[in-house]
């Protein structure tokens, strides 16, 4: 009849566990099944009737605590995926992250059991187009991995990305027996990696260059074809990722005991030192591009008809061509090892060179206005060898261990480098892919435009060449996302967000970090002193001839690989975001250019024509007048 009725239980049942393990764990396994699907913590109501589980109603947590906001920041993938990135490139990063870091937890030796897909789906966050690292997902994926804490800081310090809340790492309710044992077994997997990882990764190197070699004749594939060339791609190459991320583990690693070896030897300026040892590290891929430019521009001097066929080419739709013999070849080779080397090179709705070379015939004619040369591309007098020999002078022992760390981070600084171009290489067969399947789309009325391919994303485009749901309108669909996609382009967006699962709240910037109102501070990353004007980029569009920035130095927000055909004609690079391992620092380095990074507003404190001077030894930015 309604109402509330006590009852006292039985003495006998009073001890007695409610729910046996059987009904634990299918009450365990529909919970998580139940959060997968609605991507967000649930408060689940149920009822049991002779061993069988009833919902009876879920919704989301609405009073998550601090720790369960999820923390976005843009810091490092920036540099990998700037601005907005169209559905295509969103859907097909998420996986390619899942299935890479999935594996590298794998293969390290944490236990299936505690490998959760939904940890590794979440790694990355999108927020108006925009890429972001969810780092509350990256520090419980490092918390798999017993006595993290120590690595936390490294990473952190690596990456660029600020300390927060999430940097402190909570130590699991486990036996300690327990987390030692699995210490033993990753640490160990962990150490015949590092014995092996130069074979391992050169090994990794030649059969890359081979699977890509196979994948040149994809061109004239049919739409199912290159779906399922799209899956092996996925299968032989970034199934193997895992190798270069242990790479980056020991690159972070080495990098920062190095320094703290030349903290012990009392060495003042050690940011400075290290920096100054990592210049002209030689085998470094990421320069050839460069190099490569710069023989066909030699060529061009070398014989003036070659300017005039270049001029009448640029604009052109259609295929190109040379009289130059060496030229042709050059340029053809050119476009086959470096055509995926560019501006947002890993986004897939990004116009390469190898789609369209007429762009890699204008870079050469901006080039052709600047005095740039072979002979020109200087490398830096390491004094700091002289004086790292002195401070070791009566310290044998120490410099044995500091030299065998140094090698090892400069060693694994070159191969992250190297594979770099190797992930643009892999991303430019999924661009070609992906075209070829945008083509046939539009042959057969899928579509409006080939290049709507890239509003749509990977599942959609698999379901329907698979005939799975093949009653989609695909192109209203894609016509709701170009409207999203242009108001997109207008927002603008912060570089730090949480997410407590409905809403993003920027956090609070930063101010610049300024002196006496004309001066500021960043990360010093490749040393030397140069005064000069500055030319502020926040993309690439702004800039309409490369020429345009020789001798002036550079201020972005960031910049990505492709930007390396730029950063050789300034003078000096300032960026907001970064650290001494990004991209920026490491080619600033190679290239003897001063470059500091990790300058919060350095974009709208300094202007386009300001004159200023910036020491790449301190960090400090001085404006003049």
């Amino acid at each position: 009849r309604g109402g509330v009725r006590k009852v006292l239980v039985p003495k006998n049942l009073q001890n007695r566990n409610v729910l046996d393990e059987l009904e634990l764990g299918d009450i365990s396994r529909l919970g998580r099944q139940i959060e997968k699907l609605y991507s967000y913590p649930q408060d689940i109501e149920w009822v049991m009737k002779k061993g069988k589980v009833f919902i009876t109603q879920t919704r989301p947590i609405t009073a998550l605590t601090r720790e369960e906001q999820y923390f976005f920041d843009n810091s490092n993938i920036v540099e990998s995926f700037p601005g907005v990135n169209t559905p295509l490139t969103i859907s097909v990063v998420k996986v390619v992250y899942s299935n890479v870091f999935y594996n590298v937890m794998k293969t390290m030796g944490v236990p299936k059991k505690r490998l959760e897909n939904n940890l590794f789906q979440s790694l990355l966050g999108f927020y108006k187009g925009r890429a972001f690292y969810n780092l509350t997902r990256w520090y419980q994926m490092m918390r798999l991995v017993p006595f993290m804490e120590s690595y936390i800081k490294v990473w952190e310090e690596s990456l660029g990305v600020e300390k927060n809340r999430n940097s402190i790492i909570k130590k699991k309710k486990t036996i300690f027996i327990f987390r030692a044992f699995l210490a033993i077994k990753i640490f160990s997997r962990m150490g015949a990696f590092f014995l092996f990882l130069g074979p391992i990764l050169k090994k990794l190197d030649c059969d890359l260059k081979e699977v890509f070699s196979n994948f040149s004749s994809s061109k004239k594939k049919s739409s199912r074809e290159a779906l399922q060339l799209i899956e092996t791609l996925k299968k032989e190459v970034f199934k193997k990722w895992e190798y270069t991320l242990f790479n980056d583990i020991f690159a972070f690693s080495f990098s920062s005991l190095s320094k703290f070896l030349l903290k012990k030897t009392k060495i003042k300026n050690t940011e400075k030192t290290f920096n100054d040892l990592l210049c002209g590290q030689g085998e470094m891929e990421s320069v050839a591009p460069i190099k490569s430019i710069i023989e066909l521009v030699d060529i061009v001097r070398s014989d003036s008809s070659i300017k005039y066929e270049l001029r009448s080419q640029v604009k052109s739709e259609g295929e190109i061509y040379f009289s130059n013999t060496l030229f042709k070849e050059k340029f053809e080779n050119h476009l086959d090892l470096f055509g995926d080397r560019g501006v947002e090179e890993l986004k897939l709705e990004t116009v390469s060179f190898r789609e369209r070379p007429q762009n890699l015939v204008k870079l050469i004619l901006d080039y052709l206005e600047t005095d740039i040369s072979l002979e020109e591309m200087r490398r830096k007098d390491l004094d700091s060898k002289l004086f790292l020999e002195r401070s070791f002078k009566y310290k044998p022992i120490k410099k044995i261990i500091f030299y065998l760390s140094f090698w090892f981070a400069k060693r694994s600084i070159v191969f992250r480098e190297n594979f770099r171009l190797h992930r643009s290489r892999a991303y430019g067969i999924l661009r070609t892919l992906f075209n070829r399947i945008g083509r046939d789309f539009f042959k057969n009325g899928v579509i409006d435009d080939p290049k709507d391919i890239f509003y749509l994303k990977l599942e959609e485009i698999s379901d329907f060449l698979k005939g799975v749901d093949s009653s989609i309108g695909l192109k209203n669909i894609i016509e709701l996302r170009k409207v999203e996609q242009s108001l997109f382009e207008k927002s603008e967006v912060e570089g730090k967000y949480t997410f407590d699962g409905f809403k993003f709240s920027p956090l609070q910037k930063k101010n610049c970090s300024k002196e006496k109102g004309n001066i500021l501070k960043g990360r010093p990353c490749s040393s030397g002193s140069v005064k000069g004007e500055v030319l502020v980029i926040h993309n690439l569009k702004d800039v309409e001839n490369a020429r345009h920035l020789k001798g002036k130095i550079l201020v972005a927000p960031m910049t990505d690989p492709g930007w390396v055909y730029l950063m050789n004609l300034s003078a000096g690079l300032i960026v907001e975001k970064g650290s001494i391992l990004s991209h920026t620092a490491i080619i600033g380095r190679e290239l003897g250019i001063p470059t500091i990074v990790t300058v919060p507003q350095a974009t709208s404190f300094l202007k386009t024509g300001d004159k200023i001077e910036m020491d790449g030894e301190t960090g400090i930015i001085s404006r003049q007048g």
